[in-house]
């Protein structure tokens, strides 16, 4: 039973509200949820997906899918996904054994069904790029970013592999009222709106207006979930906690917070750089008896664990009965999801929503909590909030001292919110913004990101003095640190030969080929699409205590490095075609598994069978390399191989030849450029999609362009080949069957003309059909890396 479930993994039996949200999630429809902050709205979530997952693991006998395949539990801002992940993973392998928990998708063999991964994906902790866990903790920007077709964590190359893990998940969108209206919310309800039929979506707030959740509710065809006043009153500490509000009406500073520290006080700053100067300041004259800690988004992993390690035991519910006196000044990253109180909050004025989440960290637990809101340093400059809902905010809050209420909370929330979200959601038109979400899928948009997700989005910053030292291979890649966009380059404005730009050197096949180096010459122009930056020391410090400080010089810290790689490296074994696609076909049979739901989906949503759907994917995980079935590629396979291994000279076509990137390097620059094959396997096999094979025209567009585009998001050129002369006979002899119809282009005219047959994601007769070319292109490209990670550890 869920209750059970429940109440092994939190040591509680759910509330009626949590039952209620379970039931809604295991029987498939969407929910909108509304409770009070530390009303346990994360477990009412995950809750329903870890029973069920284990329920099914459990019964050998069931081969229905799970009402979900993977669970995607997305927060607006990084620290709050860290603290969840870590609290669930903390729970379940209480509840079922640490030996039956997993938590790096970056290591997942897709064995083991009884084995659930939590895995972590965020621009600091990059654990799980890929979307391989079974539960995964992200960011709004990761996961709005993998469905536009441009994820933040990966290059360009692998644009495509994600979006596919969305079709057949439970997707969970908390602190929903954090998204901005005009970005990252409209892209989310587009998102739901298009995946409606595919995916089971839970949308979860504290602080949303009721004429906003209303509307919401309406067009997203969510069951409305909202605590009674009785439910409400029963949560532990609703019904004894006072919070005393007052607005200062000055900036926040050293004596402010000083003057009225009791035991436990929270300082915090809408921006890192405040943020920090407070802390210096407070750090400088507190008393010789008060702790003062620091916490915001640019810490090292290792040095944040540690520090909000600190923070539970200091601020957690099992230190409210201990004597202290600590002061931790930090920024929004508590602002949600940290599971923590403090006897007196600081906080610069916000939004009133956020406000309210902040005062969530104030008397959680119980008792009276004193609230202090302090003016902006420069009223007139709210960023990186809406000026408009600053000062809507100034103007509701009350003049005096006084105790706000759950009830009044919500009062307040309507007057600042209510109408600017009933009026954006009456106004919202999800045609118009499909059109701007379809441009960046298309590639058509380089700034989509920006457009469609919110302007800060982040690039990866490392500091050292010579970009050339740093690592990037198999078992090293550097740590980096996530900074806003628009932060950088404001940062390197006015400087100039002491920042680099990485590239990664792309190829056709998924072979490493390296980083260059590039120092920035224009900070907004080559910021604009960075994925790492090398800042000189002279240009900023790290340290564990303060973290990452732009614009303040310091010696060069030690480069720090993960185990391995956030993307997919390998080193690759000789192999033949039908031995690569025998091992492909291998992994398609342990993957499937975990897509069960998605494939069952998307085959209602065709009106197909399952069992077509299945046989398709397994053809094209099969015969993906068809295109490396050419002379020229051979050719060039084959000499490299006798030039590698001169005692090697394999008669039967080749899938790969042995290749180590880090010592064959030099080696392969003096081979002529090898032939590409993805695009040109994709208009060889074109001809028996779409005669041959009997399926619907969408659904071989999407097949074609799943192997065209299996190494490469962006692919669709094609090059003239002609292929070798047992073609048929290989073909034939991988998949135990009669292939026809394969064809090479007769000329260039043809070459040309093979992009647009591809799917377009800005066509109205293939909208239907892109959930079905995410799903194909993940499964191929997954049991591809699949196959070759597996054949270079034999």
């Amino acid at each position: 039973m869920f209750s059970a479930t429940f109440k092994k993994l939190t040591g509680f039996t759910p509330y009626r509200y949590q039952e209620r949200v379970a039931d809604a999630i295991i029987s498939g429809r969407n929910v909108l949820l509304i409770a009070p902050t530390g009303s346990g709205k994360t477990w009412a979530a995950v809750a329903p997906f870890i029973h069920a997952r284990f329920a099914r693991a459990s019964d050998a006998g069931n081969r229905r899918p799970c009402f979900a395949d993977r669970l995607i539990y997305a927060l607006p801002l990084r620290t709050l996904a860290s603290s969840l992940h870590a609290d669930v993973v903390r729970a379940a392998k209480e509840a079922f054994g640490e030996e039956n928990i997993a938590i790096s998708g970056k290591d997942r063999g897709y064995r083991q069904h009884s084995k659930l991964y939590i895995t972590i994906q965020t621009g600091e902790s990059q654990d799980d790029p890929l979307f391989a866990g079974d539960i995964v903790f992200t960011t709004i920007d990761q996961l709005l970013s993998s469905y536009i077709n441009m994820p933040l964590s990966l290059p360009r190359r692998l644009s495509n592999i994600n979006a596919g893990a969305l079709v057949g998940a439970q997707i969970v969108l908390d602190e929903f009222h954090l998204l901005e209206a005009e970005k990252s919310l409209s892209t989310a309800i587009e998102m739901i709106d298009r995946l409606n039929s595919l995916v089971k979506v839970v949308i979860m707030t504290a602080t949303l207006s009721n004429a906003g959740c209303q509307q919401l509710a309406s067009i997203l065809e969510a069951e409305k979930v909202e605590l009674k006043d009785d439910e409400r009153l029963m949560l532990p500490a609703e019904s004894k906690r006072k919070r005393d509000w007052f607005f200062t009406g000055t900036p926040i500073d050293v004596s402010s917070v000083a003057s009225v520290h009791k035991h436990r006080t929270i300082a915090l700053c809408n921006t890192v750089n405040r943020a920090q100067a407070l802390y210096l300041n407070i750090k400088e004259t507190a008393s010789s008896g008060t702790d003062v800690l620091l916490l915001h988004s640019r810490f090292y992993p290792d040095d944040r664990a540690n520090i909000e390690s600190e923070i539970i035991r200091r601020f957690g519910k099992n230190a409210q009965a201990q004597d202290d006196s600590i002061i931790l000044v930090t920024t929004q990253v508590i602002e949600a999801g940290m599971d923590i109180s403090c006897d007196t909050l600081h906080t610069e004025i916000a939004p009133i929503n956020s406000l309210v989440q902040r005062a969530g960290r104030c008397a959680r637990y119980g008792g009276k909590g004193d609230v202090y809101i302090y003016e902006l340093p420069e009223p007139a400059k709210a960023a990186p909030y809406n000026q408009g809902l600053i000062d809507e905010t100034r103007n509701i809050l009350p003049p005096a001292r006084a105790i706000i209420d759950f009830a009044q909370e919500r009062d307040l929330i309507d007057a600042v919110h209510g109408k600017p979200e009933s009026s954006f959601v009456e106004g919202f038109s999800v045609h118009s913004h499909r059109k701007r979400v379809a441009a960046a899928m298309a590639g058509d948009d380089s700034g989509a990101v920006r457009a469609l997700i919110r302007d800060i989005d982040s690039v990866q910053i490392i500091v050292a003095a010579n970009p050339s030292s740093i690592e990037f291979s198999f078992k090293k890649w550097p740590m980096s640190l996530s900074v806003p966009r628009f932060t950088l380059k404001k940062a390197l404005k006015g400087t100039s030969g002491q920042a680099w730009l990485a590239e990664l050197n792309d190829s056709d096949d998924d072979v490493w080929a390296g980083i260059s180096w590039r120092q920035i010459e224009n900070s907004k122009k080559d910021v604009a699409g960075a994925w790492y930056v090398v800042l000189h020391p002279n240009l900023a410090s790290y340290s564990s205590k303060l973290g990452l400080t732009l614009g303040v010089s310091g010696s060069a810290p030690k480069v720090r490095y993960l185990g391995r790689p956030p993307i997919p490296l390998y080193r690759y074994k000789m192999e033949t075609f039908k031995e690569h696609s025998e091992r492909s076909l291998n992994a398609f049979e342990r993957i499937s598994q975990f897509y069960e739901r998605g494939l069952n989906d998307l085959a209602l949503l065709l009106n197909v069978s399952d069992e077509e759907l299945r046989w398709l994917s397994g053809v094209l995980i099969s015969l993906h390399d068809t295109g490396k079935l050419s002379v020229g590629w051979q050719s060039f396979a084959k000499a490299w191989q006798l030039k590698k291994n001169t005692k090697s000279a394999p008669q039967e076509p080749l899938a790969h030849t042995d290749y180590d990137p880090v010592k064959d390097a030099a080696l392969m620059r003096s081979m002529p450029q090898r032939p590409p094959h993805a695009a040109e396997g994709a208009f060889a096999l074109a001809g028996w999609l779409f005669s041959g094979a009997e399926l619907a025209p969408g659904i071989a567009t999407a097949a074609m362009t799943a192997v065209a585009r299996h190494h490469s998001g962006r692919t669709s050129s094609v090059r003239q080949f002609e292929f070798i002369k047992e073609v048929e006979k290989v073909i034939g002899d991988t998949v135990n069957g009669n292939i026809t119809g394969l064809r090479a282009p007769h000329d260039l005219v043809e070459c040309k003309k093979f992009s647009e047959e591809l799917i377009n994601p800005l066509l109205d007769e293939d909208e239907l059909y892109l959930p079905l070319y995410w799903y194909l292109v993940r499964l191929v490209r997954l049991c591809d890396q699949l196959a070759t990670k597996e054949v270079n550890l034999r």
